[in-house]
């Protein structure tokens, strides 16, 4: 899990700062996939994970330019002087080309202004963060989940139902490190719209171990979303799902009052 990153400047920043970690010589599409970490070849089917990822990259200066605008009383021009830089630089330079040449026209200037830029939005307009360590033990909880998922006698229908749910949690948790907490936030909608659509498909799943296992993933993401920024709500149909999970928690508090709740 990257460092904790409060906006989308800073998380732009850190994503171009390992860029020029590269080697000068390391082809862009290679030097990117370094980066999130995805292997293989341009043609195989891992390329579509790439392009969703470059993808998401691709949308963070905008936010970024997005957000500064409503700082009041700040000299802009200032603190966007990196985005013309990095604009020539990504339509100059194709995933064939070099780092070396990327780094020719978004260069050091450029980047150090990125970085100021990162600053004030992290002073004027910071975003609530998760703990990286609650994350991952979350999304490390929720892939050998999907491994017992599979090999499960259940029904297929349910099973089906239950590694949708898991891909929406999996895939929240992944992007945070370009999206930040929205993502994990559109994660549990999604799951939560998901039960309430399927309802029929949640009440049964919750009755068996696999679902309630899933059930009590889902709860502690949310937990943890909510305890970030407060903004959260279960529907109803969806906490009297969860409610054997809210109830666990608060008995889990109230047995140690003199803690903290950072991780369930």
């Amino acid at each position: 899990m990257p460092p904790i990153q409060d906006n989308p400047a800073a998380r732009l920043h850190r994503i171009l700062s390992s860029l020029t970690r590269q080697a000068p010589n390391t082809r862009l599409l290679d030097a990117w996939r370094a980066i999130w970490i995805l292997t293989g070849s341009a043609n195989d089917n891992n390329n579509f994970g790439f392009l969703r990822r470059y993808g998401q990259f691709l949308a963070l200066p905008k936010r970024a330019r997005d957000v500064l605008l409503t700082v009041p009383n700040l000299n802009q021009e200032l603190y966007t002087r990196w985005i013309p830089k990095l604009e020539a630089a990504l339509v100059g330079t194709s995933l064939s080309g070099q780092v070396a040449s990327f780094s020719a026209t978004f260069d050091k200037i450029a980047l150090e202004n990125l970085e100021h830029c990162a600053d004030i939005l992290s002073r004027e307009r910071s975003e609530k963060t998760i703990d990286p360590k609650e994350l991952a033990k979350i999304a490390n909880d929720a892939k050998q989940l999907r491994r017992e998922t599979e090999a499960a006698e259940i029904d297929v229908e349910l099973k089906a139902y239950i590694l949708e749910g898991l891909d929406d949690i999996t895939s929240a948790i992944d992007d945070y490190d370009l999206e930040g907490i929205a993502s994990l936030e559109h994660g549990v909608e999604r799951a939560f719209g998901t039960i309430l659509l399927k309802k029929e498909k949640a009440d049964k799943a919750v009755k068996t171990v696999i679902g309630s296992r899933f059930g009590q993933l889902l709860y502690n993401l949310y937990l943890i979303v909510s305890i970030a920024n407060g903004a959260l709500q279960l529907p109803y149909n969806v906490r009297q799902l969860l409610l054997p999970y809210i109830h666990a928690q608060t008995e889990q508090r109230e047995s140690t009052p003199d803690s903290t709740t950072k991780s369930v």
